[in-house]
């Protein structure tokens, strides 16, 4: 498989989950751009994707929420038995799911705002690679 087409290789969330999980939480105020493949990123334009672990069941912590008025997110950790995906996760400095960025923003820049504390609510999530407009690894749908 040619890595060039995967724009990255992460833990996808359903979105309709997440969004409902948020509202429960009074944490409706999302920005202009929802994002419509929520995930924890492992790594933007990888050079390995680990496809042989495409599929593969993780646990997500949501612990902490921030909303700059440019980036909407959620701070975050994995929970899995796996090794291999634990070694991923190391290379993540501040896991985190972005939710949704103004019109002039960039989700790249949500790891940077400031996060509260939120009451702890846990997720599914699939390790998958997003190759330009579609997930490989899990549908929700």
């Amino acid at each position: 498989m040619e890595t060039k087409e995967i724009r990255y290789i992460g833990f996808f969330v359903d979105k309709d989950e997440l969004l409902k999980r948020l509202e429960e939480r009074g944490l409706a105020g999302h920005l202009t751009n929802i994002i419509d493949h929520p995930h924890v990123t492992i790594k933007y334009k990888p050079t390995e994707i680990h496809e042989e672990l495409f599929g593969e069941e993780v646990l997500i912590e949501a612990y902490a929420y921030g909303n700059d008025g440019r980036n909407e997110g959620l701070a975050v950790t994995v929970q899995t038995d796996d090794d291999a995906i634990r070694e991923m996760l190391t290379q993540v400095r501040i896991p985190h799911i972005t939710v949704s960025i103004a019109a002039d923003a960039e989700a790249v820049d949500t790891a940077r705002i400031h996060f509260d504390s939120i009451e702890p609510f846990t997720i599914k999530g699939y390790f998958g690679g997003f190759y330009y407009e579609r997930i490989s690894g899990h549908s929700f749908h």
